[in-house]
């Protein structure tokens, strides 16, 4: 009984599912270590022109004349996990796929440590949150999703035939719903994160 169950849960797409989710946690971890240290060795002009820019920004959320453009918020939630599921089809996708959690990671890490570094940003931490927490919440899901099933599928092809695999109905579907958490970081950043910014930031931003 007990062997059963022993094999029951470490069978092989419990142990290639295992091993997809240790190379993506740690590209991801890899990544964010990179950006809190690219954002640490930022240059003091880089700091006011961000400063300067995040002011700017709080100033046109208080006056109601900032507004996320459709096109480029969706092309930039879409485009990661989009990529990912493309990669999945290919033996190729086991080197391109956790280089594009590491990348992701660093752009998360680099993004919200650069804010809460910035002098005159007092519990930087939540403002930066306050502009970007909600979209990396539903990206960093749809990436999980995403990656998941593209890395297993990429390693497969790689163990099997080595060639181009087009996607199946369920690699399709399995697809389609994690491209929802990255529609749902589109609108947020559409629809909340401007009314975020002109109530949260001026709390935390010495205008």
């Amino acid at each position: 009984m007990k062997r059963n169950l022993g094999r029951l849960l470490w069978d092989k797409p419990v142990r290639h599912a295992a091993v997809a989710v240790s190379i993506l946690l740690f590209c991801f971890l890899l990544g964010l270590l990179a950006g809190v240290l690219a954002a640490y060795r930022m240059s003091p002009g880089a700091k006011v022109y961000l400063l300067g820019t995040l002011r700017n920004y709080v100033l046109a959320a208080e006056a109601g004349n900032v507004s996320a453009p459709v096109p480029s918020a969706v092309l930039s939630a879409v485009a990661p996990p989009l990529l990912i599921l493309l990669l999945g089809t290919v033996p190729a996708g086991t080197i391109g796929i956790p280089v594009v959690f590491a990348w992701q990671g660093f752009n998360a890490a680099y993004g919200v440590t650069a804010i809460a570094r910035l002098p005159g940003v007092s519990r930087g931490f939540l403002a930066a949150l306050a502009l970007s927490g909600g979209k990396l919440l539903f990206v960093t899901l749809s990436l999980t999703m995403a990656g998941l099933d593209g890395l297993m599928r990429a390693m497969a092809l790689r163990r099997m035939t080595g060639g181009m695999m087009l996607p199946q109905k369920q690699y399709l579907l399995s697809g389609a719903i994690a491209l929802v958490p990255a529609l749902l970081a589109a609108v947020w950043e559409i629809l909340l994160t401007p009314r975020l910014a002109a109530w949260a930031l001026p709390f935390f931003i010495t205008i």
